[in-house]
């Protein structure tokens, strides 16, 4: 039990003793992941009527890794893909759009950062 400090593969040992005095010994190794983080520090602009794709990045944690809009909206006519972390569409609407993207990873850790999307007439 705990909270890890860093990242790798640790190797240790482990031994039981049962009640009859009978002694085991076992190899075993624990790894632990870096830290997921989203890595996408901005959005491409965006032209209205254009198509519009750009996919977002993450470093660290386990994959697969699930994408969700944790706050704000995009405009008309772009989405998220869940699955591939991908802002794809034609948006129909110009103006500046604050979104916070969430990233989860597959042990379940998050990460989140706020965004802004520019999408020009």
């Amino acid at each position: 039990a705990g909270t890890p400090q860093k990242a790798g593969t640790f190797a240790f040992g482990i031994t039981a003793t049962d009640s009859e005095g009978r002694v085991t010994t076992s190899a075993a190794a624990l790894t632990v992941a870096p830290r997921l983080t989203v890595k996408t520090l901005r959005l491409k602009p965006a032209k209205v009527a254009s198509t519009y794709q750009m996919k977002l990045a993450t470093v660290g944690g386990v994959q697969p890794v699930k994408w969700s809009l944790v706050s704000g909206k995009f405009p008309a006519g772009l989405k998220l893909s869940q699955k591939t972390g991908t802002i794809s569409g034609t948006p129909r609407q110009s103006g500046t759009f604050r979104v916070t993207l969430g990233a989860r990873d597959a042990l379940g850790a998050k990460s989140q950062r706020t965004l802004v999307l520019e999408v020009k007439s």
